[in-house]
């Protein structure tokens, strides 16, 4: 091996040899022996040897390496060359043995491999070939056989850096590890610290139809993130067995290799490899079974265009694909749904927004008409971003809106997301009218319907001329959203027939009911609404009879064209303010 590298296979920088000699008490110390430095290592002044060191000070790993290692070590130092190429220099440890075999000394060069070293089969190293012998005895490969061959050729795709520094059990594993993965869809990773600690080499491997230089930029940043290392070398072995091979020599702070293990790192790498696809079916198979989520994301992942798919979160994306799926089922053209994403997930790239979707099929937005609808029921609409969707013979699309209420704040869509989508939806379809009021759903949690009960009242009492102007009175109401939701609860009081209370129960309710409305006001300062809030009570205690329960409530149960119309039926000597014709 000596005679290989004097033949073009190093660049010798420099040389120093050390003594292994008995100290007081006996023990073994290790000292620079005199004027043998040669190059960069001249200088023995600056050796920690340059005095005799006992090797029991060197800790328990490095007085195993000099009593019992290898008597060729390979490694590299920390520091770096400044002539032939800038890079850490190799370093060789050759120990000299007594005629009993027992180490006396070591010999050491440092300087760098030459591109010799890494241009020919690694087979054609002395070191390396002895290396590659000894493995393929250990397989029991024959020369010729498909084994031999096998070993053969992955043992010389590897970095032959690498296996200069590796021992032979190890590369050897490796090899084993190789052959074993070939054909299959796991990831595999080794780490193994090198003889100093000074490095770690990590081999990666991954199916092959999963690599990208991408994937691999990736893979490094994470391995140096763990590690805390930094790149010495890497390479890419793609071929065999339908696997690509990644291998990296990284160096890193002492000891920090220990605190990191295999099965840790095929953990980072395996969510690296994770497609936006794979991700999707994860977030799938949380609702329905592994088979059913599989077949949902290889539809969707195509369905879904690019600009979506950049754009949206896989767990995010799941949600979507059970709208259109329950949207499909029922054959509903339209469906929309609120939420309110973390801070780190931005809506249509706004930070600090409630996110609206509306999801289509067959149909398109007129953003035109939806837009006011939007506006009527409260929301400030600061970005919309639409995304087409291909289904099975019919195209879908997603519109997504960042909205906030009219303070600049995210919606409370956890009590009243459903109640916004039902006025959205009721808005669109004709079923409510799409006006101001309808922001009291945000504001008070009533639902479009008991909306309409104080739409209801509001239009007759302009109609009698209890107030003077619609405008003004729908303006107090959504001023004072406490108050408007007090009058229905009055309304509510005094009509719901799903109430258990006795008449005696419900007199004594509707009196809390008024004196709880009649105590809110004090809280209105502009006269004209005060006379226009309580004319609106006046008209719900002169009412003695409705129709608004006969048909749901506020959940209609028929609408043939638009829900059932409100009635209601006044005791008109109850009401003083209503003027006589």
């Amino acid at each position: 091996f000596i005679g290989w590298l004097r033949d073009g296979g190093f660049v010798f920088l420099g040389y120093r040899a050390y003594d292994l000699v008995d100290g007081p008490g006996g023990k073994l110390h290790g000292v620079v022996r005199k004027n043998s430095g040669l190059g960069i290592l001249r200088d023995q002044e600056g050796s920690h040897f340059a005095e005799a060191v006992p090797i029991s000070e060197l800790g328990e790993r490095m007085q195993h390496l000099i009593e019992h290692g290898s008597p060729l070590v390979i490694n590299k130092t920390n520091a770096r060359a400044t002539v032939h190429r800038v890079a850490r220099m190799d370093d060789i440890g050759v120990k000299q043995l007594d005629r009993d075999g027992q180490p006396v000394g070591t010999h050491r060069f440092v300087g760098l491999f030459t591109s010799k070293t890494y241009s020919e089969d690694a087979e054609n190293v002395p070191i390396l070939r002895k290396k590659l012998s000894q493995i393929l005895k250990e397989a029991g490969a024959e020369e010729g056989s498909h084994d031999y061959k096998e070993i053969s050729t992955i043992f010389n795709s590897m970095p032959t850096g690498q296996l200069l520094i590796s021992a032979e059990e190890d590369v050897g594993s490796d090899v084993r590890s190789i052959l074993n993965s070939y054909h299959d869809d796991h990831v595999h990773v080794s780490l193994r610290p090198d003889v100093l600690q000074r490095g770690v080499t990590v081999m990666v491997i991954i199916p092959e139809d999963r690599f990208s230089a991408e994937i691999r930029e990736d893979i490094e940043e994470e391995l140096l993130r763990t590690l805390d290392g930094q790149r010495l070398s890497s390479h890419l072995a793609m071929g065999g067995g339908g696997q690509a091979r990644l291998h990296f020599y990284i160096a890193v702070p002492e000891g920090s290799a220990a605190e990191v293990d295999a099965a840790q790192l095929e953990e980072v790498v395996n969510a690296l490899l994770r497609t936006w696809s794979d991700k999707l079916g994860d977030g799938l198979a949380e609702v329905v079974s592994q088979e059913d989520a599989a077949e949902l994301s290889d539809f969707y992942s195509q369905a879904f265009n690019a600009e979506y798919r950049a754009a949206t979160d896989p767990g995010i994306a799941a949600e979507d694909v059970f709208h259109f799926e329950a949207m499909r089922a029922d054959r509903r053209e339209i469906s929309i749904a609120f939420a309110n994403r973390g801070a780190s997930t931005p809506v249509a790239g706004i930070e600090g927004a409630t996110e609206l979707k509306v999801y289509l099929l067959g149909k398109r937005l007129i953003l035109s008409d939806f837009m006011p609808i939007l506006e009527d029921v409260g929301l400030r609409v600061i970005a919309a971003n639409p995304y087409e969707v291909e289904l099975l013979n019919e195209s879908g699309t997603i519109y997504i809106f960042a909205v906030q209420d009219q303070k600049e704040r995210q919606l409370a869509v956890d009590g009243r997301g459903e109640l916004l989508s039902e006025t959205i939806l009721a808005s669109r379809s004709g079923d409510v009218v799409s006006d101001s009021l309808n922001a009291l759903v945000s504001s008070t949690g009533l639902h479009w319907r008991e909306v309409d009960v104080l739409r209801g009242y509001l239009g007759y009492a302009f109609q009698v001329g209890a107030v003077p102007s619609r405008v003004s009175i729908r303006a107090a109401l959504i001023q004072y959203p406490r108050i408007a939701r007090e009058l229905f609860e009055l309304f509510a009081t005094k009509f719901d027939p799903d109430s258990s209370a006795t008449k005696q129960e419900r007199l004594a309710e509707i009196a809390q009911r008024r004196a709880a409305f009649f105590r809110s006001l004090r809280s209105v300062s502009a006269l004209a609404d005060d006379r226009g809030l309580r004319r609106l009570e006046e008209l719900i205690s002169a009412t003695v009879r409705t129709n608004f329960y006969r048909h749901g409530g506020s959940e209609p149960t028929f609408r043939s064209g638009g829900v059932p119309y409100i009635s209601f039926k006044f005791s008109c000597r109850s009401m003083e303010f209503l003027q006589r014709t």
